[in-house]
């Protein structure tokens, strides 16, 4: 099911090298200046060293530990082992980056990189795993950090009291940006962000098999923390839910993601309000497709296509679900929901409804939802985009809270001239779902 495929959405981060000044007698060291550090494991490395490319640092976590801002530890292909702590903060337009070339492999026996207490450091293009612990970890008041295209991997063990997630941002971290990632068949978490982090941005990564095997828990995405958005992810086959928001992650906002055949729900809102679910595809999860239950009133669910999810589920069921806890001030329109087998389409306030007219009659919700086949290319397949004739083209609500300009695949939304406009909102042209059709 397309699994390892990543989507980078990030920026491309360049590496500004300076004219080397020569002066026989006066040159500083080499590594006072450099602006790459070199680190390559192969003969002729010393950690006592410049890290240059004739005398390059044997581990990782020594470039890390020196590097200062404006520089870039550049780190060789090859396996690396032991635990890396990033030593010093950059600044906006010198930052701190730990840098992988193609084949750049990480493993430890403890946190494979730790970014804790520091600012505009940048991890890029390792693969990280196995770890005894975390993945990658952000914490103790970080800020600025991005960690943009690395595989991430087979961190924790599948046993109680050893589980880990595969990217961990924790602590009071704050405006960082994870990005690009592919994090798969961690003993936890995909993705986990908790404590009193916020304006953490989770865009564009791939999440698959994360599960703690012992117990169902481990879902792709898992937000715990208030303020923090969710967008343009695939989350995939995880043991509990694609996306999870729980505990108090208010204004946690969702948008433009697509969610399918996960252990629990596709997207998961636990005891966490006003939060925004926005154009998102979500497709054939085990239990209710798009769930908000717990205490969380102030959900807002717009644009979203919901297709074939809790179907002869062990526990909830319906495409879209609203607890008798959490329908105080949620709104719910916009939709496009499916059922190819009879079973409960929509769950609101304890009463399910199959029809998706009932529903309205009943709750006066969702009056501008559609209840139909949304054609999507090849679903079986794994191919969620829009053919021709979709009901999703040209109908969404623009307006609606976070609705993007661009979809999934970063394409802009685009006016299909085929069909006739039947969206509101500052566009009409709109699709709903994660994907524009092109």
């Amino acid at each position: 099911m397309q699994a390892g495929r990543s989507r980078r959405w990030g920026r491309v981060l360049g590496v500004l090298v300076s004219p080397v000044l020569v002066v026989p007698a006066l040159a500083a060291p080499a590594s006072a200046a450099a602006t790459v550090l070199y680190v390559d494991d192969g003969s002729g490395c010393s950690d006592k060293g410049s890290g240059t490319t004739s005398k390059p640092f044997c581990t990782i976590g020594k470039g890390a530990s020196v590097a200062t801002a404006g520089q870039t530890v550049q780190v060789a292909a090859g396996t690396y082992s032991g635990s890396i702590t990033v030593g010093k903060s950059g600044t906006s337009s010198e930052p701190v980056t730990l840098a992988g070339a193609p084949g750049a492999m990480l493993t430890s026996s403890g946190v494979g990189i730790t970014v804790s207490g520091k600012s505009w450091v940048v991890i890029r293009g390792f693969e990280v795993g196995p770890t005894g612990s975390d993945g990658i970890r952000v914490t103790g008041g970080s800020s600025h950090v991005t960690v943009v295209g690395n595989n991430v991997h087979d961190a924790g063990t599948r046993s109680s009291g050893k589980t880990a997630n595969g990217i961990d941002v924790s602590g009071t971290t704050t405006d960082s940006t994870i990005d690009g990632n592919v994090v798969h068949d961690n003993s936890d978490s995909g993705i986990y962000v908790s404590g009193s982090a916020h304006r953490i941005l989770v865009v564009g990564n791939e999440t698959y098999g994360n599960a703690r095997g012992y117990t169902r828990a481990a879902p792709g995405i898992d937000i715990r923390a208030t303020d923090n958005t969710v967008r343009g992810n695939y989350s995939h086959h995880n043991e509990d839910s694609g996306v999870q928001v729980r505990g108090g992650a208010d204004r946690t906002v969702v948008v433009g993601n697509r969610t399918d055949h996960n252990g629990d729900h596709g997207i998961d809102v636990l005891d966490s309000q006003d939060c925004v679910l926005v154009g998102n595809s979500v497709f054939k999860n085990v239990t209710a497709g798009i769930n908000d239950e717990g205490t969380s009133p102030g959900v807002t669910i717009k644009n979203n296509i919901s297709v074939d999810n809790g179907i002869d589920s062990p526990r909830t069921s319906g495409n879209i679900r609203v607890d008798k806890n959490s329908y105080s001030g949620s709104v719910v329109d916009s939709n496009l929901t499916f059922l190819s087998t009879k079973s409960a389409d929509y769950v609101w306030n304890g009463k399910s409804y199959s029809s998706l007219a009932a529903f309205k009659l009943a709750t006066g919700q969702e009056a501008r939802g559609i209840q139909a086949d949304p054609k999507w290319r090849n679903a079986a397949a794994g191919d969620l985009r829009l053919l021709a004739g979709s009901p999703a083209i040209d109908s969404a609500d623009s307006g609606a809270p976070e609705q993007l300009a661009r979809d999934i695949d970063g394409v802009a939304r685009a006016d299909d001239p085929a069909t006739r406009n039947t969206g509101i909102g500052p566009r009409s042209y709109d699709d709903r779902g994660a994907y524009e059709f092109r």
